[in-house]
């Protein structure tokens, strides 16, 4: 957080526009692998509604939008979808900077839990998001258990 205290962050519905698009196709020339094809793999064509309510993390340096992360809020939980970030700045760890932020907004809106989103279970880009504590993994037959790192 400190590492970032000089960038400007809004809070707002979802609204893709070009110069987050271009953002995107930017930060996803980091993947080698499971590229994604547009941001609308993650979101709807209209994203601050459907399928749920849904907001977004964007953050400027001066005007400049340097990060943006999407998430969908539910009456109790707010579960992240997408994050993407100036990989110039890859220093700023932007991606956990937007998780930050995405639980601070879930605590000051009273909701009970925070979702990271999608990780996988072995070595992956979403890596970041299993350096929190009191993580759980949920094994899609309805249970969640504490998640322990694998070596």
């Amino acid at each position: 957080m400190a590492r970032n205290a000089d960038l400007h962050v809004e809070v707002r519905p979802v609204e893709i526009t070009p110069t987050s698009e271009e953002l995107f196709h930017r930060h996803k020339l980091r993947f080698k692998t499971g590229i994604p094809y547009s941001i609308y793999d993650f979101l709807s064509e209209e994203p601050a509604t459907v399928p749920s309510d849904a907001s977004e993390i964007a953050v400027y340096s001066d005007e400049r939008l340097v990060a943006v992360s999407y998430f969908d809020e539910g009456e109790i939980a707010t579960s992240g979808i997408y994050a993407c970030f100036d990989t110039d700045l890859e220093r700023r760890s932007l991606g956990t900077f937007t998780m930050l932020k995405e639980i601070e907004y879930s605590i000051a809106t009273g909701r009970e839990y925070y979702y990271p989103g999608f990780a996988y279970e072995g070595r992956s880009f979403y890596d970041y998001k299993k350096r929190f504590a009191a993580l759980e993994t949920f094994d899609w037959k309805g249970n969640w258990f504490p998640y322990v790192p694998t070596s």
